[in-house]
């Protein structure tokens, strides 16, 4: 859903900047309501690099205490 979103915001950016009314664009509306596209295209992208970081860490996590688990057992077993 959050791909979607970005994906949404992104292509209605790139309409706004090829629209053909160059007028709309260099109004001082026109130029705003890009500058919150724009704004807000950076806040989503931030707080998705937040959250891939926070999920990357604990897949991190997660895998090494995998590995460590698994490497114990094995220890367990061969001396046993």
């Amino acid at each position: 859903m959050f791909f979607s979103l970005v994906e949404q915001r992104e292509t209605l950016q790139g309409q706004l900047e090829q629209i053909s009314d160059k007028a709309y664009n260099a109004s001082p509306d026109g130029r705003e309501m890009l500058t919150k596209v724009q704004q807000a295209n950076q806040e989503m992208m931030d707080q998705f690099h937040f959250i891939f970081n926070v999920m990357k860490k604990q897949k991190d996590v997660s895998q090494t205490y995998e590995g460590m688990a698994s490497t114990k057992g094995s220890f367990i077993n061969r001396n046993t």
